[in-house]
């Protein structure tokens, strides 16, 4: 705005060669010598628009007095020959001159009256698009209210327009607070079926207004087969990609048929879909192609199966612990049934994930064969126990997740160590945790940021601005700038519309966009998010999360502490206490929890 405002000023000037008039108004010195665009940019900072406006009225009325001066039209003449615009001759009496320089005034006035103001009206994302003539997609469209997508009727039907009745009378009396939608315009919307956890149906009045189409799961194996054989010749690494393509599509196949055939039964939401088998097939080209510790394709197709779904088969559904168990050992038997005989043993010894020492090199930290570089802060022991044998595997499991980009979903009972887990390997590893607690009451404004009031605390008048709002980054947006680890602990108390308003975080793209700045912010790869929950069945208010987000998570069990574990951390914690007593202790907690 105040770029705008001198740029008027500086074609105000040009029409007053007199410079007697110019010093009369107080015009400052930098401002009357200004020519060039790059000058007007380089005075925006030192200027004030007060009283650029103070010296435009003093102008206006020196004009009118001056206009009759005799010496006014020779003085024009001179001016007009170095214009680079051909401005009209400023000759005495003219009354184009007159206008021109009373529209300029105007304009001067309404950009310093828009600086001054608290609020502004500023298009959205709708209104830009039926304007410019863009195409627009509406994503999730089933969780918005009923009052938001019933305001869209008027786009939805043959008139194309919306009123902004929100927007008020500017005083000039057009139709600029009717839009009608450029003749390219399109509107597209996506949903997911009514019936999963906080989704719903549209009303009938609003989906007459679409064209509807029915996108259907890939299910089939030849459409699979495609996108799998894409994925795998991406790849550098030296795999055998027809066998890996046989073994994925065979295990595929069988989960979906014989699991998950039944809709009545504990596993009718579980079928795998076109998104986990091209993690899977990620992964293996991950880990064949890009680590220092060899690791063969057929160890890398077990390993994947339980990164893809194995790990947390199940988690945040709600199926009981005993079903999911049983699913689990159905599959493994299966999956080591398509391995090579002479490999099976190895593969095998992959599901068990038998304890190992942690590694620490001098650039990566992990449990062989799964490392992370370090990050850019220093290093720093915590007391938590990585040697405990359930630690050590829970441990593996979450930098197994870690070998892909996708955010990782912890899930287990109270008190398992989810969220300590996270914290000591983002201190043992030397990267920031940026710890969200969610709620029922979380506002994605808590997560991305808002308009905030904050005090000027300028003493000088002049230079101070009008404004008393200020935008602050939310918690989220600060972490994803820095490149820090943030852990959304609770993810199953928050909203469906918060967690849905993360979507663009946790796919893909990788990214999120701020309306209020008109701004994307790209994920650095340093970036990573981590979720923690309980089970649906444990403690109140929760629910369960869609199918939809949750397969944009690599999802991990997390195993609860056996008597070893809790000896193991005691021992290591407290060496001075007797081994007598260590065991009475744990028993003593055994016989409480069993009561309780």
């Amino acid at each position: 705005l105040i770029s705008e405002i001198i740029s008027k000023f500086r074609n105000l000037i040009e029409y007053f060669p007199d410079e007697t008039i110019l010093k009369n108004a107080r015009v400052p010195e930098a401002l009357a010598s200004i020519d060039g665009e790059d000058a007007v940019e380089n005075s925006v900072a030192s200027c004030n628009p007060s009283r650029i406006v103070a010296s435009t009225q003093l102008l206006w009325q020196l004009y009118e007095e001056s206009k009759k001066c005799e010496d006014l039209e020779e003085k024009a003449s001179i001016k007009r020959r170095k214009l680079e615009n051909g401005c009209a001759a400023l000759e005495k009496g003219n009354t184009s001159t007159c206008c021109s320089i009373e529209v300029i005034v105007e304009d001067i006035k309404k950009l310093n009256q828009s600086f001054c103001s608290l609020f502004q009206w500023v298009d959205g994302s709708l209104v830009e698009a039926m304007r410019k003539g863009d195409l627009f997609l509406l994503d999730e469209m089933s969780l918005a209210e009923d009052a938001v997508l019933e305001r869209l009727n008027s786009v939805l039907e043959n008139s194309r327009t919306i009123v902004l009745a929100e927007k008020g009378d500017d005083g000039r009396g057009d139709e600029s607070h009717i839009v009608k939608a450029n003749e390219n315009f399109l509107i597209f919307a996506t949903m997911n079926p009514g019936g999963d956890f906080g989704k719903r149906e549209l009303s009938p009045a609003l989906r007459s207004r679409f064209t509807e189409i029915w996108v259907p799961s890939t299910f089939h194996l030849d459409d699979i087969e495609l996108v799998l054989t894409s994925n795998l010749m991406d790849g550098q690494c030296h795999i055998d990609c027809d066998e890996i393509k046989r073994v994925i599509l065979a295990y595929v196949h069988w989960f979906n048929t014989s699991v998950c055939n039944d809709s009545s039964g504990p596993y009718a939401g579980l079928s795998l879909s076109l998104r986990d088998v091209i993690t899977w097939a990620r992964f293996v080209l991950r880990v064949c192609g890009g680590m220092a510790t060899e690791i063969d394709q057929w160890e890398a197709l077990c390993h994947g199966a339980a990164l893809m779904h194995l790990d947390g088969l199940g988690l945040g559904t709600g199926l009981s612990k005993d079903d999911a168990e049983s699913a689990k050992k159905r599959s493994i038997t299966y999956m080591i049934d398509l391995i090579p005989v002479h490999q099976q043993e190895k593969c095998h010894a992959s599901f068990k994930g038998n304890k190992i020492d942690t590694i620490l090199t001098r650039d990566r930290f992990g449990i062989r064969p799964f490392f992370i570089p370090f990050g850019p802060y220093s290093k720093i022991t915590d007391s938590f126990n990585f040697q405990a044998p359930t630690s050590c595997l829970n441990l593996l499991r979450v930098l197994r997740a870690m070998q892909l980009s996708k955010p990782v979903l912890l899930e287990g009972s109270p008190g398992v160590g989810k969220t300590s887990l996270i914290s000591a390997l983002a201190k043992a590893a030397g990267y920031n945790l940026v710890r969200i607690n969610l709620s029922e009451q979380t506002d994605i404004a808590d997560l991305m940021g808002s308009d905030l009031p904050f005090p000027d605390d300028s003493d000088d008048l002049e230079s101070a601005s009008s404004s008393s709002f200020k935008w602050c980054d939310g918690v989220l947006l600060r972490a994803i700038k820095k490149g820090d680890w943030v852990l959304l602990d609770e993810l199953n108390l928050a909203s469906q519309s918060v967690l849905e308003g993360l979507n663009s975080c946790l796919d893909h793209r990788a990214s999120v966009f701020i309306p209020e700045l008109g701004k994307t912010f790209e994920c650095p790869d340093s970036f990573r998010i981590f979720a923690a929950q309980n089970p649906l069945g444990q403690g109140g208010g929760r629910k369960g999360l869609p199918k939809s987000f949750l397969n944009r998570f690599t999802k991990v069990y997390i195993e609860s502490l056996n008597d070893n574990d809790l000896n193991a951390i005691l021992e290591s914690s407290y060496p001075d206490i007797p081994s007598r007593i260590r065991s009475a202790m744990i028993s003593f907690n055994n016989d409480v929890h069993c009561s309780v």
